[in-house]
Formats: C-alpha cells, structure tokens, sequence
C-alpha cells in the first residue's frame, strides 16, 4: 500500500475515533430537551447546537480551517443550488 494511502487510512481512523468521542460527550454534557411545541422555551440568545454541529466544528478545526474551508466551499455550492444561482459567495461583515 502506498504510503499516502496509509496516511489517510490512519488519519481517517483517528477521526472516527475522535467523532465516536464527541459523540458521547455530546450525549453526556450537551444533551437538548426535547422540543414540544407550546411548552418547550424557546431562548433569544445563546447557543443551539447538536451533536453534528459539535463534530463538523472538531473536524474542521483538525484541518485548522478555523475560517473559510471546505465547509464554507461546500455551504456556498449547496446555497447556489438551492437558490438556483449559478455561485454564491459567503461574506463576512
């Protein structure tokens, strides 16, 4: 096997690990109520996240995109799409 390969074997192999790691975290230290409509507050500020969120946070900061990357790539290629643009460009301001 290509060296390269065995990289990115192992590298990927890690980042299993670390998601299976956050995942539990998340369940043990950030788990949401669940939302019943008419009952459940609804708050005006502060942070809503899920698990997801929490992974593709860690993951991204693995490849220290700690800014534009490839989620930012991949959020404006969907974007465009939904909107039937041919491109969309993020901006920060």
């Amino acid at each position: 096997m290509d060296p390269k390969e065995i990289q990115k074997s192992q590298k990927d192999e890690i980042k299993k690990i670390i998601e299976d790691y956050i995942s539990k975290y998340c369940a043990e230290f950030h788990e949401q109520p669940e939302f019943i409509p008419g009952k459940t507050q609804i708050p005006y500020s502060g942070r809503v996240y899920n698990e997801k969120e929490l992974i593709n946070l860690i993951d991204s900061s693995l490849d220290f995109w700690l800014t534009a990357g490839r989620f930012a790539d991949q959020f404006e290629k969907e974007f465009a799409e939904f909107l039937s643009y041919e491109k969309c460009i993020q901006i920060e301001k």
